[in-house]
């Protein structure tokens, strides 16, 4: 529904003339589309002292324009910053709006750091905004700024068309690439359009773009007309510099020679070339590369051809600018649309590994990420990690893991123990200048590292590396963000919810394990025991004289005696060993690969053990009674092998009683 809203509204602002067109179909597409809404709009003046409403629905705002600082609306753009105010009236900063409104969500309209505008959106309905409301009217935001900037630009340069009284074939050129050319959406057609009006309508001999495929990219000859350049030529101007194309491209400035013959700086690709113009293409802070003309006559470009050719140039910058604008939409749906089968898929694993290791398998196949790896946090201060997942690590390969965390560990724990510490997001473009990086990937350029957070606890961190410099920009950092959002949503769910189970099967006073985690693991032991031909024993286990305790010195006293008896059983038995609270002062110890003479050489030790520990009642020594059976001696069922040890733990007791009776 969003993505269909969206291009919906792409289609409906291309019919757009002015800035105020595009901000009054945003306004309806939001009212539209954000429940319970009425949202306005207001830009920024052009001296930047107010804002102005220029679009609403559903009412009429109280308030027309807002002087510099004042208000949410003016606070929300500044900090470049989306704001929700849960109620107005407790807000000092709120202007009238919408009568009777107890939300507002304000989102700021930015465009490559310029300050266009605010959307002010309001509702009667107490906390109608949520976090779908603020993503979807953020891509709005994003959308509206790209469009007020493109529709300023075609005004300027529709206003320069007006004023141009100058030679025919660049009136021609001028009319053919306002009708053709501002239509094209595809980048590839556009380039040929470009260098064949040059050619054929100007009649420029030879043209060339060398250009940029995205504003980050590497540049290269996209298109030409006449004669071709071979790769050893276009690498001398773009790797060393060389030339007129190099200078231009190293300063940024338009460079005219109508003598190549005496400049120095003429790079000699054609001996025929005797007038050669480089205009850098441009739009704000991105030069997307240069336009070359080429002319086999000295002279050949007047100061009207200059000036019409940076025009062109300017106008060429705007059209890649919006091609790659809407690129870059469609590839953020395309990926937002993965990002929606990602979650659903790894949400449905039951616990925190499998669901990190199904989101990095989901992630590395079906995104263009080389490299993905999931670590849990050890320690926040220090930036210590483990990873827990990773796209070179197969299913259950946990000795790659833990060689990868232990390389973080000794090297100062990486870009992602530096995102711990910091606890936000870290963005490296080269990690050979990064001071914190420690190479798990030897192809590894770049790096973006999201921290895992919910609540403000900080589980873990989300790395993506790639094989190119600069490969993650502000799409990547805002889709891996909300994936990141999602997976601490999930992470503390699980993490509850293995406490939660844990607890369940814990005694809560000696903190041992409970009957039912013991039989469930008595009955696994015994499968496994059948697959592998092995054997297995259980010990019942009371202590002898605890009625004694609780009747001399009572119930708390007896508590610690239990506390402190369970925690000398799990320092005693082996790792593999699994000791349970049965019942009152009965335990019962599963002890696999232990038959019955090497269980009863075990309680054997312990009984000698306890008698050396001082517990918390020193004038009554603590001693046990215990029954074994052993598996499969005494057969296999759990049930069964129970009942044969509590059967033997009655008559050791009895026998006992005898002996202390007798004495």
């Amino acid at each position: 529904m969003v993505k269909n809203r969206l291009l919906e509204y792409i289609k409906m602002v291309d019919n757009a003339q002015t800035v105020e067109d595009a901000c009054r179909m945003a306004v309806i597409a939001i009212a539209e589309h954000t429940r319970f809404s009425n949202p306005s709009f207001f830009l920024v003046d052009p001296g930047g002292e107010s804002l102005n409403l220029v679009a609403h629905v559903g009412f009429t705002p109280g308030t027309l324009s807002i002087p510099r600082g004042s208000g949410i609306c003016w606070r929300s753009l500044e900090t470049g910053e989306a704001t929700i105010i849960e109620n107005v009236t407790k807000e000092k900063d709120y202007l009238p709006g919408l009568e009777g409104s107890c939300c507002e969500l304000n989102v700021p309209v930015i465009w490559r750091e310029r300050k266009i505008g605010v959307f002010s959106i309001e509702s009667k309905v107490p906390g109608a905004f949520l976090a779908d409301d603020v993503r979807f009217a953020n891509l709005f935001a994003a959308i509206l700024g790209s469009v007020i900037v493109h529709l300023e630009a075609e005004t300027r340069l529709s206003e320069s068309l007006e004023t141009l009284e100058s030679t025919a074939r660049y009136r021609a050129l001028f009319l053919k690439i306002s009708i053709e050319l501002f239509a094209i959406r595809d980048g590839r057609a556009f380039l040929e359009k470009i260098v064949q009006v040059l050619s054929e309508v100007v009649g420029y001999a030879k043209v060339y773009l060398f250009l940029r495929e995205t504003p980050m990219g590497p540049m290269w000859l996209r298109a030409l007309r006449g004669k071709d350049i071979g790769e050893k030529a276009i690498n001398d101007v773009l790797e060393f510099g060389k030339g007129l194309v190099g200078k231009a491209i190293r300063t940024g400035t338009a460079v005219f020679c109508n003598d190549t013959r005496s400049d120095p700086d003429f790079y000699m690709d054609d001996e025929s070339t005797l007038s050669e113009a480089v205009l850098p293409i441009r739009f704000g802070d991105v030069l997307w590369g240069v336009l070359v003309v080429d002319e086999a006559r000295p002279d050949a470009f007047s100061s009207a051809d200059m000036d019409q050719m940076s025009i062109l140039a300017g106008m060429i910058g705007v059209m890649l600018e919006n091609i790659d604008q809407v690129r870059r939409i469609r590839e953020d749906f395309a990926l937002m649309e993965k990002l929606h089968r990602i979650i659903a898929t790894a949400a449905g694993e039951r616990n925190i590994s499998g669901l990190c290791r199904e989101t990095v398998r989901l992630l590395r196949e079906h995104t263009k990420y080389n490299f993905v790896l999931i670590s849990e946090v050890v320690n926040g201060a220090t930036g210590e990690s483990k990873i827990i997942a990773s796209s070179v690590s197969q299913e259950g390969s946990e000795v790659i893991l833990e060689r990868q965390s232990a390389i973080l560990c000794d090297s100062g724990c990486g870009l992602i123990g530096q995102t711990i510490r910091i606890r936000a997001l870290l963005n490296t473009p080269d990690v050979r200048t990064a001071e914190h990086y420690v190479p798990l990937s030897p192809s590894t350029l770049s790096e973006l590292d999201i921290p895992i957070v919910f609540n403000e606890r900080l589980f873990g961190v989300l790395s993506i590396e790639s094989d190119r410099i600069s490969a993650f920009a502000e799409e990547d950092e805002r889709v891996m963000s909300i994936l990141a959002n999602h997976l601490g949503t999930l992470w503390a769910h699980y993490d509850l919810l293995e406490k939660t189970e844990k607890q369940a099967l814990q005694d809560p006073l000696t903190g041992l394990w409970n009957r039912r985690f013991i039989f469930d693991r008595i009955e696994a032991e015994a499968s496994r025991c059948i697959r592998y031909v092995s054997l297995f024993s259980i010990v019942m286990k009371d202590l002898r004289n605890f009625k004694n305790i609780n009747d001399s010195f009572g119930h708390p006293v007896g508590d610690r005696v239990l506390i402190e008896t369970s925690s000398f059983f799990q320092r005693s038995l082996r790792e593999c060993d699994v000791v349970a609270r049965y019942g009152g002062d009965e335990f019962i110890i599963l002890l696999p690969e232990a038959d019955f003479a090497e269980a009863s050489r075990m309680m054997e030790r312990l009984e000698k053990d306890i008698v050396k520990r001082k517990l918390c009642v020193e004038s009554v020594p603590v001693r046990f009674d215990c029954g074994i059976a052993s598996s499969p001696a005494d057969g296999r069922e759990t049930r069964a092998l129970i009942q044969t040890a509590d059967e033997r733990l009655y008559k050791v007791k009895a026998a006992n009683k005898k002996i202390e009776r007798g004495k």
